[in-house]
């Protein structure tokens, strides 16, 4: 695609997408930086780049470099006011990594961060007419090809909640 269309944004951000998944991370990295240049109005695509993460980090010390990093990089897209469609958040990798789950730290507040950063673009979608009562709203979110694994793993929990006293919710 790239032959085609060099200044293709898109080309270049799934060639990222692909050296990402691979952990190729410095071609990613490179695609992902050219991507956001061609494209400035898709927000997330600025950051997509200094959000990769390793599948293994070198010692604990990188871990809480990037982890550090991280959260300055998030810090920075809520003190410039950056705003994301709701589309674009529905195709991009910037989204907390998986990854941060081996990382043996609290990624609570690197996921609040990131929960703060997009509270604008999912804000228009909760209205008090759409609470049809006052329980607990619990949200589950299934990224691409994890249904199964969800279904597996997390049926039986979502199946036995109180439906009086919560409103299960599951994004795929």
């Amino acid at each position: 695609a790239l032959r085609t269309a060099p200044d293709s944004g898109a080309a270049h951000y799934n060639l990222a997408i692909a050296y990402a998944e691979q952990q190729i991370l410095e071609e990613a990295r490179e695609h992902f930086t050219q991507a956001a240049q061609l494209r400035p109005e898709l927000t997330s695509w600025r950051y997509c780049a200094r959000a990769l993460v390793p599948a293994v980090f070198p010692s604990s010390d990188e871990i809480n470099i990037f982890r550090k990093e991280l959260s300055s990089l998030l810090d920075q897209a809520a003190r410039d006011h950056d705003s994301f469609t709701l589309e674009e958040l529905s195709t991009s990798k910037f989204f907390p990594p998986f990854a941060l789950a081996y990382h043996g730290g609290n990624n609570r507040p690197l996921k609040e961060q990131f929960a703060n950063l997009f509270t604008a673009t999912f804000s228009a979608f909760e209205s008090p007419a759409r609470r049809p009562s006052r329980r607990l709203r619990i949200g589950f979110v299934v990224t691409a090809q994890h249904e199964r694994l969800f279904l597996r793993c997390m049926k039986g929990i979502v199946q036995r909640l109180d439906r009086r006293r919560f409103e299960p919710v599951i994004l795929c």
